[in-house]
C-alpha cells in the first residue's frame, strides 16, 4: 500500500561523515520534488492523527486505558550510559536488546520502590514505557535520540521545582545498579540497562495517513555512517523505487517529511511526467552539507 506521507527520521542526518552512495530513484523523485525547510526538529511521535499540541504522553496513555489513573504522564525509555571524559553518554534501546520479561521485571522493582512517592511505571512493550504521576515534571528533558551519545548532564531535570524527578533519575539507576536483570546481562555480556530517561513533547503535525520509515533513524542518530549508507541503499532499491513506480501512474503528490533538524525538510514529490524526461536527477546532498 502507498501512503501519502512518509515519515523518514534519518533521511539528512546532521554530522554525516562518508561519501554518500548514488541513490538513482530517490533523486529521480528529488527531481520532480519541492523542498521546504522546517524551522524546528520534529520527531516521528509528533506526527499523528490527533490534533496539533496534544500531550504524547497522555495519548499513549488514553490509548491503553490509563489517563484517568493520574493526572501526569511521561514516556519513558530504558537506557545504558558510560563515562566519556568527566560526563555520562545516553545510549538507548536501538544499542542493545531488551526483552519485554527484562523490561516487566525493573518496572516491579520501580514501582515497589516509589509507591510512597505516588508515581507508577507501565510497559507498553519492551521499550516504550510510560510514568504516571501526580507530581508535573517542568524540565523539558528532550527525545532520547537527541542525545544519542552525547552527554546528558545539561538536559537533566534542572531548578529547585524538579527536585523531585532528578531524585527518581538517580534512584532508578541506583535500583538498576544490582538487579537481577542486569546480572543475567552481564554474564552473558549485554549492556546493563542503567537507568531511565523520561521525556515527552506535543504532536506538531495532524496526518491522516502516513507511514514510519524508521530504518534509518538509529544509524545517523548514532553515527553509524556505514549501517546508515546500507540502509539507505536498501531503501532506495526497495521504497524509493516503489515510490518511483506509482508516481509514473498516479495523481497524488506524496510527501517525505525529513525530521532530523537542522536538516528537516517537507519533501513533495510529485507525479513523474513523462515528458518531463529533460529533469536531471537530484543528489540527496543538495539539502544538507552531505558530502
Amino acid at each position: 500500500m502507498n501512503y501519502l506521507t512518509y515519515i523518514v527520521p534519518g533521511l539528512i542526518p546532521e554530522g554525516f561523515s562518508g561519501t554518500l552512495p548514488r541513490l538513482p530513484y530517490l533523486e529521480r523523485l528529488l527531481a520532480h520534488a519541492s523542498v521546504r525547510p522546517l524551522s524546528y526538529r520534529l520527531m516521528k511521535e509528533q506526527c499523528s492523527a490527533h490534533p496539533v499540541d496534544s500531550d504524547i504522553a497522555q495519548l499513549a496513555a488514553t490509548k491503553v486505558n490509563l489517563r484517568e489513573r493520574y493526572p501526569h504522564w511521561l514516556q519513558a525509555t530504558p537506557i545504558h550510559l558510560h563515562v566519556e571524559g568527566d560526563g555520562l553518554v545516553l545510549m538507548d534501546a536501538h544499542t542493545f536488546p531488551i526483552t519485554l520479561g527484562e523490561a516487566q521485571s525493573l518496572i516491579d522493582t520501580f514501582n515497589q520502590h516509589f509507591l510512597i512517592d505516588k508515581i507508577e511505571f507501565f510497559a507498553l512493550s519492551a521499550t516504550q514505557w510510560l510514568i504516571g504521576s501526580y507530581t508535573p515534571l517542568n524540565t523539558t528533558m528532550p527525545h532520547p535520540l537527541t542525545r544519542a551519545g552525547r552527554t546528558i548532564a545539561p538536559y537533566l531535570p534542572q531548578g529547585e521545582e524538579d527536585k523531585f524527578w532528578r531524585r527518581v533519575f538517580n534512584e532508578t539507576q541506583m535500583l538498576c545498579y544490582e538487579h537481577s536483570v542486569n546480572i543475567e546481562r552481564e554474564g552473558q555480556q549485554q549492556k546493563p540497562i542503567q537507568g531511565v530517561w523520561f521525556w515527552n513533547n506535543r504532536t506538531k503535525v495532524t496526518l491522516s495517513q502516513y507511514h514510519n520509515l524508521d530504518q534509518l533513524e538509529s544509524a545517523a542518530a548514532y553515527g553509524d555512517w556505514e549501517k546508515w549508507t546500507e540502509e539507505i541503499t536498501a531503501l532506495d532499491r526497495h521504497v524509493f523505487k516503489d515510490l518511483y513506480e506509482s508516481l509514473k501512474r498516479t495523481k497524488e503528490p506524496i510527501t517525505l517529511l525529513a525530521t532530523d533538524h537542522p536538516n528537516s525538510r517537507e519533501i513533495v514529490l510529485y507525479p513523474i511526467k513523462p515528458w518531463k524526461f529533460w529533469l536531471r536527477p537530484v543528489p540527496l546532498s543538495r539539502f544538507t552539507k552531505l558530502k
